[in-house]
């Protein structure tokens, strides 16, 4: 069988370069593993997905302000894909990362690089999502002894709740939730959670929590609420058209605030997750097609919910930077560059095998603007991103041992070397025993799938699920 996709690949390898690439679209999942050439285009197709939905703003955004909080992200991963990451650098033969060769480099220059280069779907994903973390200026209380701990905000007695956050994202179906940790709860369901259209101000989701949420969630857990699902339409851009190829984003207000003066104490507000669903490329997708979640929420059963188990600090980093470029306006150079799709990949590709990917290219205007001119000038450009770096970078958290920090955090073994687990909450007690069906079908599946494989290899498999990310707890990973 695999001799038969790999025939198979090959033959596809030698078809007109167009086909190739429309039947790539139609099928990456299946396609994307039967040889190298498959998966590093496989690689291309969130850069270029990216670029679509987004703008080519994004791409300047990752090389002046988020570029190390993103690699030092995925670089956390390598214990995970890092063998096949690194298929893609040497393949692309793509330069190893340096931050401090990266800061006098163009921004285009910078991106052409390992653990970005050749990790367009984690890339893809960070900006496809949110997490909201808790910052001090998204919120008020109007008592002093609620205060953030360690990126938890910790509610012990107020009156007045307010929280909002204004995001780009781009055009989509998405779900809200919400991370909170319940001491002994009160007035949690008096909150109203509501998404609005930034410009317009239409609610595109207005949530209210149960009455009797208080004696549903355990205590000392934390749990994640399932909020509902909005819809982000492209036709609320306010743009010229060459702004808008820059900018395909779209702002929404996240904001959480209380209905009615009663008393709030007793809970921590974690996070906010604003997570899109999955489609496929060039599928239709709305809120009414997407099956209704049916599940209130979810607790983890058996890990203490101390913030290094909660808050992701590499994640954090990556969206406190994401967020501040992404509501930063672009300058006046970025304009000029040009973000050219890469044209053939038989050519750049298959038959020349690319000294460096080179999705982004410059006029020659720009060249001049940001390397400087024949004579020898230069403009404060790279001066003002260096500047800039210099100035946010302590707006972040240093972490220790940053290469392995994701492999502890998303371990799905506790401390005391159990197997997390979690509880999901249901509305009904169908749901529940439908639920339970379909795990029980699943693992039968795996097991089924095992089976099939000698034992060497099934413990091997075994092994590779035991070392992966427990998935639940990363934002969503996007596949084609």
């Amino acid at each position: 069988m695999a001799q038969l996709l790999a025939d198979s690949a090959s033959s596809l390898l030698d078809l007109p370069v167009e086909i190739t690439r429309r039947i790539m679209k139609l099928c990456p999942r299946e396609l994307k593993g039967t040889c190298k050439s498959f998966y590093v285009m496989y690689n291309e197709m969130y850069y270029h997905r990216m670029v679509e939905e987004m703008g080519s703003g994004v791409i300047y955004t990752i090389g002046v302000h988020a570029l190390p909080h993103i690699v030092k992200y995925v670089r956390s991963f390598d214990y995970w894909r890092g063998t096949l990451r690194k298929m893609i650098a040497d393949y692309c033969r793509l330069p190893e990362y340096d931050e401090s060769e990266s800061r006098n480099k163009t921004p285009i220059d910078s991106i052409n690089c390992t653990y970005i280069a050749d990790s367009w779907s984690l890339v893809y994903s960070l900006f496809k999502n949110r997490r909201l973390f808790v910052e001090y200026t998204d919120y008020q209380v109007d008592e002093p002894m609620n205060y953030i701990y360690r990126h938890i905000l910790q509610i012990n007695k107020t009156y007045l709740l307010h929280y909002k956050k204004t995001i780009k994202i781009s055009a989509d179906v998405y779900n809200l939730s919400c991370g909170i940790i319940i001491q002994n709860a009160l007035g949690l369901g008096t909150i109203k959670f509501q998404v609005v259209d930034h410009r317009t101000g239409e609610p595109l989701l207005t949530y209210y929590p149960p009455t009797n949420i208080n004696e549903m969630l355990p205590r000392n857990k934390f749990s994640l609420l399932d909020l509902g699902n909005f819809e982000v339409n492209a036709d609320t851009y306010v743009s010229s058209d060459e702004s808008l190829v820059q900018d395909r984003l779209v702002e929404v207000d996240i904001i959480m605030e209380e209905t009615g003066l009663y008393i709030k104490s007793g809970f921590s507000m974690c996070f906010i997750d604003v997570n899109a669903y999955p489609r496929k490329s060039g599928s239709d997708l709305s809120v009414s097609k997407v099956k209704k979640e049916k599940w209130l929420f979810w607790t983890i059963d058996n890990q203490e919910p101390t913030p290094d188990k909660v808050i992701n600090l590499l994640l954090r980093n990556c969206y406190k930077a994401i967020n501040n470029g992404l509501t930063r306006a672009l300058p006046r150079s970025a304009s000029n560059y040009n973000f050219k799709r890469i044209g053939s990949y038989a050519e750049s590709m298959f038959n020349q095998g690319v000294a460096r990917l080179s999705h982004l290219e410059t006029t020659k205007e720009e060249d001049e603007h940001v390397n400087g001119d024949a004579n020898g000038s230069n403009d404060n450009s790279n001066d003002d991103a260096i500047s800039m770096h210099s100035e946010i970078m302590a707006e972040f958290d240093e972490v220790e041992n940053p290469d392995g920090y994701n492999k502890s955090f998303y371990s799905r073994f506790n401390d005391a070397g159990e197997l997390i687990t979690k509880t999901v909450k249901f509305d009904t007690v169908v749901d529940l025993r439908e639920y339970e069906v379909d795990v029980s079908l699943a693992r039968k599946r795996a097991q089924e799938r095992l089976a099939q494989y000698t034992p060497e290899d099934a413990q091997e498999i075994r092994r590779y699920i035991e070392e992966s990310p427990l998935k639940w707890k990363l934002p969503t990973l996007f596949e084609f």
